[in-house]
């Protein structure tokens, strides 16, 4: 079905390029892989094979899309992240967003909570934030007929202009003004990246319950919320992460990445569980979770689990495995090896109790169950480093989380020698950047709503630099510190600061 979709996106693509070669083709997902599963009722393409048949490929997005939706920064954040992640993979040139959405949304007599000005200026930022190349507000006027009608437009019928228009007017102005710089920009090079892996939705026999979870197929799951899970617990960090698709990791692209995550990791291909070895025994961090490798791609279960070989690479084995009463259980953290994570830590997880068996002279165990058997097992492969947790923490960082889970997930990135490329002191602030050839755009986002202040420090390589805010167009002192600028933030509620940082 995968492949279908792809090639009769292709077909399309090549029919319109046929009579009008010069012009862009583009598609988009209603929903990325991120949140559907292949089972549901309207199907589900695979947002890597269809990137490959148009000239961009991207997403709609619609956090406020009708009833009761009401999505919150994190899983935008989670959204873009995932479909800037396949819009520059294998060398493409970004992402679009098809539609955004523009005004309150509305089914039949179901209506979304208001789309504010303020509303429109984050979500058309934390999309340039991520490099995106193109942006479509859907739509100018909101829908005239049928069970939309009223809804999603950024002016009233009539004609009326609303502040939402002007604002989205005012970002594209600034765009306008800068097109090159926009247009040169690319995501900054992660060293992180969390494994997404389409086979996870296979593997189970009888389908779990899961809940269908909004009007663009999400659907919530365990797989949904371990990929969310692991960017929410992230996202204070304001590290760049990367998802990578299992079927699309070759040695050479892991070899960039300090640490790999890989939640709910049931199924996978034969030959990734190759590329995996290879990448930590060449001095990789692996973080993964229970059963990993239980399966592969045909379903064939593994005579040791971890399955495939690696086993020996995370230096465990699976001792005993039950469903946790509940589908909810705990891990008590016992070692000091995770920076921030005390003894004594308990981190909240979900569906197994997998207990693990160390099975190298290298491998320790750092935390265990309720009832004190091996939950996890830190050990070393070759050049790298591993660790094995027999359960889903990262699921239940996205349905419970807490701020144990955010140290964990941040101790984790020390403990794998992550570079943290932004610092923030002072009220929480979101901050990404991109590269424009020699000049950083930085996009520090306040969510809340209360006026925030700060200091934001960003790395840059040596010399002296020049900031000018792009909105307003005035210039922003920086201060040189070590190797990296700073500078001070007064950002009113839900406002964004977009700085040009220039080398001199």
């Amino acid at each position: 079905i995968v492949d279908k979709l792809g090639e009769d996106l292709r077909d399309r693509y090549e029919a319109v390029k046929t009579v009008a070669p010069e012009k862009i083709v583009t598609s988009h997902a209603a929903g990325v892989g991120l949140f559907a599963s292949p089972h549901h009722w309207e199907g589900q393409a695979d947002d890597w094979t269809m990137a490959r048949q148009v000239d961009f490929y991207g997403t709609s997005f619609y956090p406020k899309h009708s009833a009761f939706v009401d999505r919150d920064v994190q899983w935008r954040a989670a959204l873009f992240d995932f479909t800037r992640s396949f819009g520059y993979d294998e060398g493409r040139n970004g992402w679009w967003v098809g539609e955004l959405q523009g005004g309150f949304g509305t089914i039949s007599v179901n209506v979304s909570p208001t789309v504010t000005p303020d509303d429109l200026r984050i979500w058309t930022w934390s999309a340039i934030a991520r490099a995106a190349k193109g942006i479509n507000y859907y739509a100018w006027y909101p829908m005239s007929t049928g069970y939309e009608s009223g809804g999603f437009g950024l002016n009233h019928l009539d004609g009326t202009i609303t502040e939402r228009a002007r604002v989205a007017g005012s970002i594209a102005a600034v765009v306008d003004s800068n097109q090159s710089l926009f247009l040169g920009a690319r995501p900054p090079r992660a060293e992180v990246a969390i494994v997404y892996n389409p086979l996870a939705h296979f593997v189970g026999g009888r389908q779990r319950a899961a809940a269908y979870g909004g009007p663009q197929g999400e659907v919530v799951g365990i797989e949904r919320d371990s990929l969310l899970g692991v960017h929410r617990a992230l996202f204070s960090s304001n590290v760049p992460v990367d998802y990578v698709h299992i079927n699309h990791i070759p040695a050479e692209k892991l070899a960039q990445y300090k640490l790999v995550i890989f939640p709910y990791p049931l199924m996978l291909p034969e030959a990734s569980a190759k590329v995996l070895a290879g990448y930590v025994r060449g001095g990789g961090t692996l973080l993964a979770e229970a059963r990993l490798a239980w399966n592969n791609e045909k379903g064939y279960a593994s005579e040791r689990i971890p399955g495939l070989g690696l086993w020996e690479v995370m230096g465990a084995r699976e001792a005993a495995i039950e469903t946790a009463p509940g589908g909810r259980t705990a891990i008590r953290w016992r070692g000091t090896d995770l920076p921030g994570v005390s003894p004594g830590t308990v981190l909240p997880a979900r569906w197994y109790k997998e207990t693990l068996e160390p099975v190298s002279a290298n491998a320790k165990v750092v935390a265990e169950f309720e009832d004190g058997s091996p939950a996890a097992v830190m050990s070393s492969f070759g050049k790298g480093r591993t660790l094995m947790v027999g359960s889903y923490v990262s699921a239940s960082a996205q349905s419970t989380p807490t701020p144990e889970a955010e140290r964990f997930f941040r101790g984790v990135l020390q403990w794998a020698g992550v570079t943290f490329p932004v610092t923030v002191s002072g009220d929480p602030l979101e901050v990404r950047y991109t590269e424009s050839g020699r000049e950083t755009l930085v996009f520090v986002f306040n969510h809340g709503g209360a006026p925030a202040r700060g200091e934001v420090t960003i790395a840059r390589p040596a010399g002296r630099y020049t900031a000018v805010d792009l909105v307003s167009g005035k210039p922003v002192a920086l201060t040189r510190g070590g190797d990296a600028v700073a500078f001070r933030v007064d950002l009113p509620a839900r406002d964004v600061l977009v700085l040009r940082v220039t080398p001199q």
